[in-house]
């Protein structure tokens, strides 16, 4: 049968308009008037998919609709190929990757590429790279295992020495010795991030009617206080010294003479939305915290201190025969003997 140009065209034009069951309707109608029922005269003089008309003329001939058919359509994923890659691919990019420092995320950040996955794939099942996925097939097998590649400087693993094993084991060692040794008394140093004093959002809710609005970052030089603690660790008295300006290797030393420690966490949670907007202020509220059920003694260090200042050779020598090194872990563990006292 002749069909007439116009009728073609306003034949495609009303089939274009709708989709999925609803076109195929319209085209079996159409290839059963015009075409004798022939899917390939259809697709012949209207353009449309021959195995598409014949699904819709079978369906009419059953009864049987069927359908959408998404899980044939496409290449199959690695995990239907090759799923004994799965529990390999996953044990290698969890060795190397690292959760969102803020856990904002359930994603892992990951070192690996899929250069570099594909090739620890080889090793781990002694398999030749022909039979395992392409490079750039990999990486997306690891989006949609949760891991992602983006680069995020904090989240870099830091690489692993070879003396850490031997560092702790010396520092629990230590431990182990003083633990109940009462001439002994056992302080843990640490020293916090500078903080700027300003009206800056410290990421933090408050309650002050007088402290809403903030600046989430400043421009211009700004005063800044760094705390400086020693945790006494049998009483569990904490002591802080807030360093104002430079934080040096004698302002340390000059805050041990005084006592200080450590519990970061506890004071950044204790004055988190609070705007510290001078040095008093960030002073009275480290002094208002609590570690281990004990308010801390704060005091503040505002001499003026130089940095790269060392001691000449001649100074050190007297001072490196009262040093002690533990073979092999020289640059980490030191001990110092104490001056023998005098009397008179």
């Amino acid at each position: 049968m002749s069909v007439p140009q116009a009728i073609r065209d306003a034949l495609r034009a009303v089939a274009s308009r709708v989709t999925g069951s609803a076109r195929r309707n319209i085209q079996a109608w159409v290839a059963k008037t015009y075409c004798h029922g022939s899917p390939r005269h259809a697709e012949t003089v209207f353009g449309w998919n021959r195995q598409a008309v014949a699904r819709r003329i079978r369906e009419s001939e059953t009864g049987v609709v069927s359908g959408p058919e998404k899980e044939t359509r496409g290449r199959p994923t690695v995990e239907l190929t090759h799923p004994e890659l799965i529990t390999n691919a996953d044990r290698l990019l969890g060795k190397n990757s690292q959760a969102d420092p803020k856990f904002q995320t359930e994603t892992l950040f990951t070192r690996m590429t899929g250069e570099s996955l594909r090739a620890a794939l080889a090793e781990s099942l002694s398999t030749p790279f022909s039979r395992l996925p392409v490079p750039r097939t990999l990486p997306r097998l690891m989006n949609r295992r949760g891991f992602s590649l983006k680069k995020v400087r904090k989240t870099i693993p830091q690489k692993k020495i070879p003396q850490t094993d031997a560092i702790f084991e010396n520092v629990q060692a230590a431990h182990r010795r003083a633990e109940h040794d009462r001439s002994i008394l056992r302080v843990s140093i640490d020293c916090k991030a500078r903080v700027k004093i300003g009206p800056f959002s410290r990421g933090g809710s408050t309650r002050d009617p007088n402290a809403l609005r903030a600046v989430d970052h400043d421009m211009a030089v700004t005063p800044t206080v760094t705390p400086c603690g020693i945790l006494e660790v049998a009483s569990g008295q904490l002591s802080i010294g807030m360093i104002v300006g430079t934080t040096t290797s004698d302002s340390i030393v000059d805050t041990l003479e005084l006592w200080w420690q450590r519990c970061w966490s506890a004071l950044e949670r204790h004055w988190n939305g609070t705007q510290l907007t001078t040095i008093e202020t960030s002073l009275k509220w480290a002094m208002t915290m609590v570690w281990q059920q004990i308010h801390p003694i704060v005091w503040k260090v505002d001499n003026h201190y130089q940095r790269g200042v060392k001691l000449t050779k001649s100074q050190m020598k007297s001072w490196s025969e009262r040093l002690q090194r533990i073979v092999g872990l020289e640059r980490w563990s030191i001990k110092i003997e104490p001056l023998a006292a005098t009397t008179t």
